[in-house]
């Protein structure tokens, strides 16, 4: 009971030295709270928003890569094949080499 009315005369004194209720002082602590963590919140969305921005480009860069990469590789196949008829197997032999030295410059 004594406690009880130590802080009441406290919280009077409080009062009427900031010239504002105790309602009212509940309301300012409230609303600059509510701020406070607003602003809070908005710098972790936008943090979270970059990060996930950031992780899919890296994911989309990634993926058309890998697309490139692989038709890439066809068509190189493609182009760089050519097939030459030999009108005979002497022909073949002189291009080949003798114990196919020229078989790795050819590929």
């Amino acid at each position: 009971m004594e406690l009880d009315r130590i802080i009441q005369q406290q919280n009077a004194a409080l009062s009427k030295i900031s010239q504002v209720s105790i309602e009212d002082a509940k309301k300012l602590l409230l609303e600059n709270l509510r701020r406070e963590y607003k602003r809070e919140a908005a710098e972790v969305y936008k943090e979270l928003v970059d990060k996930a921005k950031e992780s899919a480009s890296k994911e989309a860069r990634k993926i058309i890569t890998m697309a490139i990469e692989r038709n890439a590789a066809d068509h190189c196949v493609e182009t760089t094949v050519s097939v030459v008829p030999l009108p005979s197997e002497e022909l073949k032999g002189r291009i080949i080499g003798r114990d196919g030295r020229n078989i790795k410059a050819f590929e």
